[in-house]
């Protein structure tokens, strides 16, 4: 397609030169024809007609021959300027062993230049100058006595100069008369001439502008790694570069060419809607199609092109640019591969963190069997011993209100004497009170139990009081704190907290068994308990609560382990070392909190659990930020 551009290009200006000097040389001829007409004769007409032929040749050296022989110089020069530049210089001499040349030195100096404003200026304001005596040439190199010098210029500057040097006798008006009546043609000439080199440089310029341009081009049809191909307005291939022929699995361009890219489709139907788009829109850009390789393998790609039409609005052809993206679609399918395989794993590991979290809260839970058994036993004690009162009590009621109709008075006092109807009635709101105290002691158990027991599959967030929920796990954890630790606290009032309450309970409780733990550990003295101690409080946008305990603490080299999950420094079966691991992530992770451990003051170790202040209003933001 570019060959074609340029080979186009170069046509149209050599047909506009063609037509230039023809119309230039009829108007010549014209001019020479009436000239004739008014009493020119034969032989100046040959001489113009000898000029017109050499001019039109540019046969410059035979027109100053000729010249030179018909006004008996021995050197002529003929130059032609665009503005103070020269486009052509020719020389003849009589002289066989003259040359020309223009000295070097005078360019360098500057001398040429004046001399040309200075002649330039001569020749405008008279066309012909006749010097006498040793004369040289305005250009310099040439030198002989007397000189005729013709200049041809218009309003503007001067186009052209011709000049003789050298003749035994100096020019003369006779002279200057013989070449008058050619002076027109020569001067319409000259200028033609002046016209022709300009067209030319134009033309060369552009030839080179249009070769840098196809070389360029074909530097990237060539060398792109994308397939580039010409088609005609059928389809049929016109040209394709070397990466479209390995892109199909040829490998010549010739196999392809005068092939119907229609064929190239895996689904050939694709090239027609493509083709109806292209006609419509004149281009296509980042279309995806699917080619088939010379062996039959699909290629994924995409797709840019554009339309040719011609002035009366018919397809003359396509040209398009086709990247194949079959390693991309493989490496987007593998990685959707391995993000199905990655959201199936999360999703494993998500199910096997609950189970190891339900599994720590029930392993607390049976660490603490024990203890609630014991706190649920002493109210079920009383209840049951109550229960048993209250059964005697009833049956003496039931056998007086059996006997009152048969008794009078006295016999009635008797009786009530002997079943003890007035302690009765004294002792039974005592015995109900009793009773309903243990069945609340037991509600109020089983009640923190269960909420600390259940699983909350669905991740539901909700608003907690923080300080109810430490009241709740005292009490969970109450049997297996009161036989080695007092606990106290220092709760400040706080705002309720937008978290997953079942977790920060287990939090909670995590925290107090480890202190108990390690309060046990000590071996203290018989009758001396440790001592934990809980506050809360509100710090800039954060609720903080602090647990302490009396224990030996955590030393410092061991304070950036405990976290890690299975790391435990109690004995063999005391622990899964999972405890404070799964506290850390519940914190840390999801609630964007903080899990921090230093010393405390009580001797022992101080744990800080620091949660955002997140409203109703703001439950979003948790589940985003456990996402």
């Amino acid at each position: 397609m570019i060959y074609q551009y340029v080979e186009m290009i170069l046509l149209i200006l050599g047909i506009a030169v063609l037509m230039v000097l023809t119309f230039r040389v009829s108007r010549l001829s014209m001019s020479l024809r009436a000239g004739g007409s008014s009493g020119t004769s034969a032989d100046c007409r040959a001489f113009a007609a000898s000029l017109i032929s050499m001019m039109s040749s540019r046969n410059y050296r035979e027109l100053l021959r000729t010249l030179n022989e018909r006004l008996d110089a021995n050197s002529s020069l003929i130059v032609l300027f665009d503005g103070p530049r020269m486009l052509d210089i020719q020389f003849s001499s009589r002289d066989p062993n003259a040359s020309f040349g223009i000295p070097e030195l005078e360019v360098s100096q500057g001398g040429f230049a004046e001399r040309l404003d200075r002649l330039f200026e001569k020749v405008r304001n008279n066309p012909v100058i006749i010097d006498r005596g040793l004369c040289t040439s305005f250009l310099g190199g040439i030198k002989g006595d007397n000189s005729m010098t013709l200049g041809f210029a218009n309003s503007d500057s001067v186009y052209g100069v011709l000049q003789f040097i050298g003749r035994d006798k100096p020019f003369s008006q006779k002279d200057i008369d013989s070449l008058s009546s050619h002076r027109d043609s020569l001067q319409i000439l000259t200028r033609d001439q002046v016209m022709n080199h300009l067209q030319m440089e134009r033309r060369r310029a552009a030839e080179v502008a249009l070769r840098r341009i196809e070389e360029r081009y074909r530097a990237i049809f060539d060398e792109s790694m994308d397939m580039i191909y010409h088609a005609d307005g059928q389809g049929k291939i016109l040209a394709i570069n070397a990466a479209g022929v390995r892109m199909l699995g040829f490998e010549k361009e010739e196999e392809l060419v005068g092939l119907y890219f229609r064929d190239l489709f895996f689904d050939p139907s694709q090239w027609d809607f493509n083709s109806e788009i292209l006609r419509t829109n004149s281009f296509i850009k980042d279309m995806e199609i699917v080619l088939r390789r010379r062996d039959g393998e699909k290629i994924f790609c995409l797709e840019g092109a554009s339309t040719a039409f011609d002035g009366t609005g018919n397809l003359k052809g396509y040209s398009g640019i086709i990247k194949d993206i079959s390693a991309r679609i493989e490496l987007n399918a593998r990685l959707m591969r391995t993000n199905m395989e990655l959201t199936e794993s999360n999703s494993k590991l998500q199910q096997a963190q609950d189970q190891i979290v339900q599994s720590e809260k029930l392993a607390s839970i049976g660490q603490l069997a024990a203890g609630l058994a014991h706190e649920i036993n002493n109210p079920l004690g009383f209840v049951q011993s109550n229960f048993s009162t209250i059964h005697q009590y009833s049956e003496s009621l039931l056998q007086y209100a059996d006997k009152i109709p048969e008794l009078d008075q006295d016999d009635r006092e008797k009786l009530a004497a002997k079943l003890g109807i007035d302690f009765i009635q004294q002792d039974l709101s005592t015995v109900f009170s009793e009773t309903q105290d243990g069945i609340n002691r037991m509600a109020e158990i089983v009640h923190n139990l269960k909420g600390f027991s259940y699983q909350d599959r669905s991740g539901e967030i909700s608003e907690l009081d923080l300080n109810e929920a430490i009241r709740n796990t005292l009490v969970i954890a109450r049997n297996e704190l009161k036989y080695h630790t007092t606990v106290s606290t220092k709760l400040q009032p706080l705002p309720a907290i937008m978290c997953n309450a079942g977790e920060i309970r287990q939090v909670l409780l995590n925290m107090l068994i480890n202190a108990a733990q390690a309060i046990k550990g000590e071996h203290m003295p018989e009758g001396v308990k440790g001592k934990i101690r809980i506050s809360t409080l509100v710090k800039n946008d954060f609720i903080v609560c602090v647990i302490e305990d009396s224990g030996p603490g955590v030393p410092r080299d061991l304070r950036t382990k405990i976290f890690d999950p299975f790391f435990t420094t109690k004995e063999v079966g005391s622990g899964t070392g999972l405890g404070l691991s799964i506290s850390y992530d519940i914190i840390a992770h999801k609630h964007a909190g903080r899990l921090v451990v230093n010393d405390s003051s009580l001797g022992g170790a101080r744990f800080l659990i620091m949660l955002p202040i997140i409203s109703a209003d703001g439950a979003q933001e948790l589940d985003e930020l456990e996402e």
